[in-house]
């Protein structure tokens, strides 16, 4: 199975689409937050519209759940597939998390 993070929506989902269709993997696996932690992070973008400051992203509910999925699937040993940070944007809080996380940096 690959495990894609979540990232841009127009870098991994295409991504992960093109890895379904050209059957790269018995499995596709991208990261799905909870109702709660998505509806969290919709109120976070609207209320910082130029972008949600790290030490704010890093306690909110989506990126501890995509924290510990990023751990779950490194500790099972699943192959993992860096999207990498589209071009043209600043660093990525939750990006930074999972390059640790995979990579140990």
């Amino acid at each position: 199975m690959a495990v894609i993070g979540r990232n841009m929506e127009r870098r991994v989902k295409p991504l992960a689409n093109w890895l379904r269709e050209e059957g790269a993997f018995e499995e596709v696996e991208t990261f799905s937050p909870s109702g709660a932690a998505d509806k969290g992070w919709r109120e976070l973008m609207k209320k910082y519209p130029s972008g949600v400051p790290e030490e704010v992203a890093r306690r909110s509910l989506m990126f501890r759940e995509d924290e510990a999925w990023i751990r779950r699937m490194v500790e099972e040993g699943y192959t993992k597939v860096d999207a990498g940070e589209p071009p043209g944007y600043g660093p990525s809080t939750f990006y930074e998390m999972e390059r640790r996380e995979v990579y140990g940096r």
